[in-house]
């Protein structure tokens, strides 16, 4: 049994996109057509693609985990269409009520607070296409820049508080100059 759903069973139900409209169309002209198109593992559906004319579609942050593992001259042959057709996630379950959600959350919170969460989101779940030439896609969250952001409000009030200070003083020098050019400073 393959362990891929149909289309309609993933995010595209009901979708107009361009991207769903694609992901229709070929799962009704091509996988529908032959049992033979169906694998049963990302490892398969990747191994198909290197071997010939193989289009594999999976859920993007675990096909990016399995052609991590690939060698980079067999990952770099691997091209990603452009659009994203199903996306996926990681998810940790437990129990209604479970005692462990508190301690779960504030670890998972502490993580990306610290920028722990983004370097082994990057480290273990990228393509990792920066090797093949590639351009690579950074993204970065507003913990993530909040530093630089301080820094530079920082030195903008900075730069306004120096100003001011120009002003005044050069208010205060040409008010000195004038009382002193008229004779009213003794």
């Amino acid at each position: 049994m393959p362990s891929f759903l149909p289309w309609e069973q993933q995010t595209c139900v009901g979708s107009q996109t361009d991207e769903c409209r694609v992901l229709r169309e070929a799962w009704q002209k091509v996988v529908l057509r032959s049992p033979d198109n169906l694998v049963n593992s990302y490892s398969e559906g990747l191994e198909k693609v290197l071997n010939g004319k193989y289009v594999f579609i999976g859920v993007d942050v675990t096909t990016n985990y399995y052609i991590r593992g690939l060698h980079i001259a067999d990952s770099c042959r691997i091209k990603e269409l452009p659009g994203r057709y199903i996306t996926g996630g990681i998810a940790i379950g437990l129990q209604k009520n479970s005692p462990f959600r508190k301690i779960f959350d504030h670890s998972l919170q502490k993580m990306r607070e610290s920028g722990l969460m983004s370097k082994l989101r990057t480290k273990w779940l990228s393509s990792g296409t920066s090797t093949c030439g590639r351009k690579t896609k950074i993204t970065a969250s507003l913990s993530d820049v909040a530093a630089i952001f301080i820094l530079l409000m920082g030195g903008a009030a900075f730069s306004c508080l120096l100003l001011l200070l120009e002003y005044a003083v050069q208010h205060a020098r040409q008010k000195w100059w004038m009382m002193s050019s008229w004779g009213l400073l003794t």
